[in-house]
Order: structure tokens, then sequence, then C-alpha cells
């Protein structure tokens, strides 16, 4: 009887064990990957649409996205041309952040609101061109807690304006 050192007799069942706590490894770092952040981050903004109050702890920077229907700012599909690609199987998206900014805010000293992004999109179905803007909003550290409203206005270049309202819940 031919003998082998242990750890070529055992190396098929190590190699089997390794793969296995490799692939467990990758599966558990792809769940982490797809699970949402923590809501209020720019991967996960509150959408002003759905949450009727954002939680932001006291200096923190909390994300909050807004929708705008078709016509909110008078923009067409061919005033943005050259900045469409294609967004799902019939449809467009444009980067247009370049075109907006936030003015008259009205909030407590030492906040900020600001624009981080804003999209237009253009869908078959849609009769005309909708925006997303997503907003940064900043709460001091010396912040009081609970319902603060914070209120701006959106403003396009083209002097189109929309306003927006945010009910803040603060947090130690």
């Amino acid at each position: 009887m031919r003998r082998f050192p242990v750890s070529v007799r055992f190396g098929h069942v190590g190699r089997v064990a390794a793969r296995l706590a490799v692939g467990l490894v990758a599966l558990v770092l792809l769940a982490a990957g797809c699970a949402p952040g923590v809501q209020g981050d720019r991967g996960n903004p509150f959408d002003l649409g759905v949450d009727r109050t954002v939680t932001s702890k006291r200096g923190a920077t909390t994300f909050v996205v807004a929708s705008f229907e078709h016509g909110a700012f008078g923009y067409a599909r061919e005033d943005l041309t050259g900045r469409w690609i294609p967004w799902g199987p019939d449809g467009a998206a444009a980067s247009v952040t370049a075109l907006f900014s936030v003015r008259d805010v009205v909030a407590r000293d030492g906040w900020t609101l600001d624009v981080d992004g804003v999209r237009a999109f253009d869908r078959p179905r849609a009769q005309g061109v909708t925006f997303e803007a997503t907003l940064r909003l900043h709460v001091p550290g010396d912040a009081p807690l609970g319902g603060q409203r914070v209120r701006a206005v959106l403003v396009a270049r083209n002097g189109r304006t929309q306003p927006v309202e945010i009910v803040v819940q603060v947090v130690p």
C-alpha cells in the first residue's frame, strides 16, 4: 500500500472546502452590494413623492429626490439635443445638472440646500420630458432636535421655477 503525505491525501477535500468558502464569501459580498444603503445617502435618497418626512442626524448631509412632470420647466426633447443616452427599451435620459440651481432657501441658520444632480427623462408614453432632481441637504451639528421645514425654489436656466419643500425630522 502506497502512503501519501497528509496534505496530498486530504488535499482534494481541502480544495473543495476552500472553493465553497470563496464562493460563499463572493455571494455575501454580492448580496451586500445589492442591498440598499442607508436611507438618505446618495445611493438611496429620500423621495419627496413618497417620504413625507426626511430623517437626518445633526451634522449630516442627506440626499433628497424631487420629481417633476412634463412641462414643469418648459424644456422639450429638442432643447436637450446631444445630451440623451438610451434608458431602458425605448426611453432616453440626460444629465442636465448644469441647467439648474437652488435659490431662495428658507431654513434655519447653518442649513444648506444645493443641487447634487438633475436628470431628464424622455419616455414614449409620457407627454414630454420629466425631471428628477437630487438635492443635497446639510443639517448643522447644533441643529435643534425635532421637526424643521426647509423651503426653496429650483430654478432652470430658462427662468422657469418649481417650489421645493422638505420636512426634516432631526435626530441625535
